[in-house]
């Protein structure tokens, strides 16, 4: 926050200060996550059963 995101390598779900390559292949699978909760959402799927745990 103090320094404005100076020496930020890149941005998605948060700035990236340090392995700009990590964090790009993490920022894919939360993209794929977020397009697969989505698709399910919109073909009917409950919230609750969206955020069931086995």
């Amino acid at each position: 926050m103090e320094h404005h995101a100076k020496g930020c390598k890149c941005t998605a779900c948060w700035k990236v200060y340090g392995d700009e390559k990590e964090a790009k292949k993490l920022f894919e699978k939360y993209r794929k996550c977020t397009d697969i909760y989505c698709r399910l959402y919109g073909r009917g799927s409950s919230l609750e059963k969206l955020t069931m745990t086995a």
